[in-house]
């Protein structure tokens, strides 16, 4: 594995297929961000439907999602009342740890701290083969 912090997104490897994944997610949240305010404690719910909506039509293959993304990206609350059934543990990872999220730019840390932690069990699944 290398250690740059460009992440491979080309090819058929499992590290590239999640890179794409997750990075499709985060372009999708980077493009949200709004001027930095005083925070509030409704600064997230103000954005729900859209995070929801964002996570619904960025993820890669969200046709393939065993639910109904037009309704389910109505409200944060709706995704993650039928995250379970999605059939994707990925797309479940990614509406947990979002929706755990204060706001937009909580969010988005939490998905590149997930690309660390997933290319940090790449690093070493890929020791395995030498």
């Amino acid at each position: 594995m290398s250690k740059t912090n460009n992440p491979p997104l080309r090819g058929n490897s499992m590290e590239a297929k999640v890179n794409r994944r997750i990075k499709g997610v985060c372009d999708a949240l980077e493009k949200m961000k709004l001027p930095r305010r005083k925070k509030s404690k409704y600064a997230i719910e103000r954005k729900v439907p859209t995070i929801a909506r964002i996570i619904c039509t960025n993820f890669p293959d969200n046709d393939l999602l065993a639910i109904d993304t037009d309704e389910a990206s109505k409200s944060l609350d709706a995704l993650k009342a039928v995250v379970d059934d999605a059939g994707d543990s990925l797309f479940k990872f990614v509406v947990l740890e979002v929706a755990g999220a204060d706001d937009v730019d909580e969010a988005i840390a939490r998905m590149e701290r997930g690309v660390n932690d997933l290319q940090a069990i790449i690093g070493g699944l890929e020791s395995l083969q030498d």
